[in-house]
């Protein structure tokens, strides 16, 4: 088990900002109000040696896992903090607890005296950036069509929120400004904000990045709080949120927790102890489907969303040809979702590699894994809505959904955005559709209204 250390007089496997990993905040500087805190640093930091750690540290492979290893990792990270008396006694338990979730690894930290260079933010004196209103939320802005279509409602409604954006690698940047850009045409006073950060060498060898999401809404709350600004927003459509398992023997985190409403709410216990103030976690899109949420972009602004991104590789692709994979889960949803909205004039089949839509999903050969596992699960959750009792059926399936929905009201949303979900396939153009979804749409369409509401 190696022991990294950051910002730190120890030996040891030492990672170095510079020489191994790379960090940009100047992007957000003008969006504070005043230079960051120690502890606000302190977090992150924090949340970048996790990142590094998480992308460095390989999970076991699938020999290992065959010979009864779990994907979990034992993680241990010496790091140099400005208060290491409050890591010890509050923050310290409060991080390894929502990184365990989050990622299913023990994360084990040894806050030491503080002995690395200092933020940008932390020492630049600056002019505040000067608006004519006031900042209601921090709205993470990451450049896939959810965060797109959440933006836009936001600002449709008159919300007022810093779009805040993190940069791993160039394309990724290159979409969210074009973004951004096409969004101040329609609201010039729109207020962004940015970070970046990269790794150095060929150490990255952990592809499954379930700390990521630590590290963006870490950021997002440092920035909230040092801005003061009372609420950070993210915005993922609700079966992404609550990430279902696709498969029964998919446990923990084999589906990303990155938004969940769990993490959500650790996160703002953590970040709230850090600032020493209140800043919230909402998720505005939490029961709401993709397709819900693509429906309701106006008409006229509905042009930006060929211009997002949801597959999971393609900001990391580097071939010649298209970056979308047209496979993988995200991608599935993202074509499911504009079909079932109505908007199959946007899903340009031109730009993935592999097409499933129409013909070329209409045997299990040709579907690949991803698709059969999302029918499979959908067909399993509209069996589960027609039993006369589909709550306790849906638990029975899904007992981690104990933790997502434990009033009436939210019980009813939760089963209707599972109905709405499931009604969603049946528009979606693949024989394979028919053949897992047995039964037919009237559960569903009783529940739903057999269309989606705008």
């Amino acid at each position: 088990m190696t022991e990294y250390s950051f910002n730190c007089l120890s030996s040891g496997c030492v990672l170095r900002r510079g020489r191994d990993y790379s960090f940009n905040d100047a992007g957000f500087a003008l969006a504070l109000t005043a230079n960051l805190s120690p502890r606000l640093a302190d977090l992150l930091d924090l949340a970048l040696a996790v990142y590094v750690v998480d992308r460095r540290e390989a999970r076991p492979g699938a020999s290992e896992l065959s010979a009864g290893r779990t994907w979990a990792r034992e993680l241990v990270i010496r790091i140099g903090v400005r208060d290491p008396q409050f890591w010890r006694k509050e923050g310290g338990s409060v991080a390894s607890s929502l990184l365990c979730g989050l990622t299913d690894d023990s994360w084990s930290f040894k806050f030491e005296e503080f002995a690395g260079t200092e933020l940008f933010t932390e020492l630049t004196t600056r002019l505040p950036l000067v608006v004519n209103y006031e900042l209601d939320c921090v709205g993470l802005f990451s450049g896939g069509l959810d965060s797109l279509a959440g933006v836009l409602l936001a600002l449709e409604d008159g919300r007022r929120p810093l779009l805040l954006s993190v940069e791993t690698n160039n394309r990724m940047a290159a979409t969210q400004r074009f973004l951004r850009q096409k969004i101040r045409r329609h609201w010039p006073l729109v207020c962004s904000a940015s970070a970046s950060v990269g790794l150095h060498g060929d150490e990255s060898r952990e592809p499954s990045q379930r700390a990521r999401a630590f590290l963006f809404l870490s950021l997002a709350g440092v920035v909230a709080a040092a801005a003061r600004i009372r609420s950070v927003e993210v915005y993922e459509n609700g079966v992404g949120a609550i990430g279902l398992p696709y498969l029964p023997n998919q446990k923990g985190t084999h589906t990303t927790k990155a938004m969940h409403p769990t993490t959500l709410q650790m996160m703002h216990q953590l970040v709230s102890c850090v600032a020493g103030q209140p800043v919230e976690y909402n998720n505005p899109s939490l029961w709401l489907t993709k397709a819900e949420l693509c429906v309701r972009i106006p008409d006229e602004k509905r042009g930006m969303i060929p211009l997002s991104e949801s597959c999971d590789t393609a900001f990391s692709y580097r071939g010649e040809d298209v970056a979308r994979c047209g496979k993988c889960t995200s991608c599935l949803l993202r074509r499911q979702s504009l079909w079932a909205a109505g908007l199959g004039c946007l899903d340009n089949r031109q730009q993935v590699r592999v097409d499933l839509v129409g013909d070329g999903g209409g045997d299990e050969a040709s579907a690949g894994v991803q698709l059969l596992c999302m029918l499979d699960q959908a067909e399993r959750i509209e069996r589960a809505l027609a039993h006369p009792d589909p709550w306790t059926s849906l638990l029975y399936l899904f007992p981690e959904l104990l933790n997502v929905a434990q009033s009436a009201a939210e019980r009813e949303a939760c089963l209707r955005l599972y109905a709405t979900y499931v009604s969603e396939w049946h528009r979606f153009p693949s024989h394979l559709v028919d053949r897992y979804l047995v039964r037919s749409e009237s559960h569903a369409s009783q529940l739903v209204g057999g269309r989606i509401d705008a």
